[in-house]
């Protein structure tokens, strides 16, 4: 069952990543930065859920800063992985959502995407 969970959360961090990769090579005028923000952020939780699924850790949170510090309980090789610009949209009153930004939150959800696989293998 938990390999089937795993599976299941790393598969739709996959989808997400990928529909918010896609936004991107839209042409520039038609991205919808926030919508890949949001996109990146449900992947990077996703992949971030699979890795502690991967341990049987229950999980009762899609906050990627709260699921970080749960991976970084179990692994300490998390502490590499920095997501601070995911999760400072909406704490931070300096952290927008621009097309600069909207590819920052795609390259951390493919960190968190390579810390994971990395990890679990």
């Amino acid at each position: 069952m938990e390999n089937l969970q795993l599976n299941l959360a790393f598969e739709k961090g996959e989808e997400l990543l990928r529909i918010a990769q896609d936004e991107l090579c839209r042409p520039e005028e038609d991205v919808v930065p926030y919508m890949v923000y949001e996109k990146a952020k449900l992947a990077t939780a996703e992949f971030l859920i699979s890795f502690l699924t991967h341990y049987g850790i229950q999980v009762f949170s899609i906050d990627p800063e709260v699921l970080l510090n749960q991976c970084r309980e179990v692994n300490n090789g998390f502490y590499e992985l920095n997501i601070t610009a995911l999760i400072n949209v909406g704490k931070d009153d300096n952290a927008w959502v621009n097309l600069a930004s909207a590819k920052d939150f795609v390259t951390i959800a493919e960190n968190t995407r390579a810390m994971v696989i990395s990890q679990i293998g």
